[in-house]
């Protein structure tokens, strides 16, 4: 394959799984840059600038970083034509797959009564290396602000090693200066992704959605993440 396709080929995928971390598999953003991808391997081939087996492969490295439900790689036929988002209705003779009900959305005022702020415990959870620690809650009527700190800031190859391959084996063959390149982007758009599959739970059963969010730091200092969620309850808390 020449290196130039490579390039563009390795740019579509890395927009993939970086949609994918910021919104999650099954977004409008993801099938549109999937949908996308497609449309380049396919002019890509009709051009001879790929084969059919580099088509068949892309296209499969396409969905894995989509978030696909991919069927195996030795399946008779390659590429996604069995393949589906695990939002979507389930095809027939598949199995239902199990999702989390879709939150309603905040019809309250959109302005938020603070109530009070609250510490967070003296103690760190250690995630891939990193000393994840929550400072403090800021606590509304009906909405929450949480901060919390990683420092060491933890590794993304630790993290997410199988993204962290499927990275390196598309990179394969690049210039070694263009691969470590790449890779430092690509840790860039892995270090912001933590934040982004955070949950929120309490021992009364509230569901938490999130709503907003900020960070600050280095990435070989100190991160600084402030997630807002609102508070979900039938009626507004008085």
């Amino acid at each position: 394959m020449d290196l130039e396709v490579q390039r563009y080929l390795v740019e579509c995928i890395e927009s993939l799984r970086f949609l994918r971390s910021q919104y999650g598999a099954g977004h409008e953003n993801v099938r549109e840059s999937l949908a996308s991808a497609g449309g380049v391997l396919s002019a890509f081939r009709v051009s001879k600038a790929v084969s059919d087996a580099e088509f068949d492969d892309w296209i499969w490295r396409a969905g894995e970083a989509a978030g696909l439900i991919l069927p195996p790689r030795d399946a008779p036929r390659t590429g996604m034509h069995a393949a589906a988002f695990a939002e979507d209705p389930p095809k027939p003779g598949q199995p239902p797959v199990t999702r989390p009900p879709t939150p309603a959305p905040v019809q309250w005022d959109s302005y938020a009564r603070f109530i009070r702020m609250l510490p967070g415990p003296d103690n760190e959870l250690v995630i891939a290396g990193g000393h994840f620690r929550v400072l403090g809650l800021e606590l509304y009527d009906t909405r929450m602000r949480f901060h919390w700190r990683i420092a060491p800031p933890h590794d993304v190859h630790e993290l997410y090693a199988e993204d962290a391959r499927a990275h390196a084996r598309d990179t394969e063959g690049l210039p070694d200066a263009e691969r470590e390149q790449l890779l430092a982007r690509w840790r860039g758009h892995q270090q912001g992704r933590i934040w982004q599959e955070l949950t929120v739970t309490d021992d009364v059963g509230t569901a938490y959605r999130h709503l907003d969010g900020g960070s600050s730091g280095f990435e070989s200092d100190v991160l600084e993440i402030r997630s807002s969620l609102p508070l979900l309850r039938s009626k507004r808390p008085s």
